[in-house]
């Protein structure tokens, strides 16, 4: 099955705000980042099922090298990006409310 990637705007701002982080450490460290990202939503959409639900209906994906998770939920076919949460600073915020 083929899925269609749907990410919330909030998302985008988590990512900018860890790139930011990570630029400040070394520079071309953010590029770094952002690609695992790539790398991370790519292999979410080849087998999102794959994945082990969280909760009644999100999961996680891992980046490679970074402590961050990808939460997300699949419905119909769609994977909806919900939040790109740092595990080591906020390992309670795991699970998104849904927003209706």
């Amino acid at each position: 099955m083929k899925y269609s990637l749907h990410i919330l705007e909030e998302v985008y701002g988590e990512i900018e705000e860890a790139g930011d982080y990570y630029f400040t450490q070394r520079s071309g460290l953010e590029m770094q980042l952002f690609l695992d990202w790539e790398r991370t939503v790519n292999r979410v959409l080849k087998n999102p099922e794959g994945y082990q639900k969280q909760g009644k209906k999100f999961r996680h994906a891992l980046l490679e090298k970074f402590p961050y998770l990808v939460v997300f939920e699949i419905i119909d076919l769609s994977v909806v990006v919900y939040r790109f949460i740092n595990v080591r600073r906020h390992p309670g915020k795991r699970h998104a409310k849904r927003k209706k």
